[in-house]
């Protein structure tokens, strides 16, 4: 009946009007939409370039970054150890003030 004849007549039209018609209908007929999506298109590649240029800087730092820890951590690692001879020094000092009571020094020199 009329309902088969309805979504007969529905198919074919819903083929012409999707989206995807009206872009292909809207490139082949409009300068200006061609022009907008051309303009569009250079847009991202600029800034795709831009990305492209700033990962590579990125990676030059993170090179960099690792260079340096590479120079300091052996400096850090000889500071750690000074700083914990030092304490237990200031330690047996301090207990020999104090008539041989043991002496601990508390706080973030621990965590070293």
């Amino acid at each position: 009946g009329v309902g088969k004849m309805l979504a007969t007549v529905d198919s074919p039209l819903n083929h012409l009007t999707c989206d995807k018609m009206r872009h292909l209908l809207l490139l082949k007929n409009s300068e200006k939409y061609l022009d907008r999506l051309g303009d569009n298109l250079q847009s991202q590649l600029r800034l795709s370039d831009k990305m492209q240029d700033t990962i590579a800087e990125l990676k030059e730092r993170v090179v960099e970054a690792e260079r340096t820890y590479e120079d300091v951590e052996p400096k850090l690692k000889r500071a750690i150890a000074v700083t914990k001879e030092l304490k237990g020094c200031v330690e047996k000092h301090l207990s020999i003030r104090y008539k041989g009571r043991p002496v601990r020094i508390m706080g973030d020199i621990n965590t070293l």
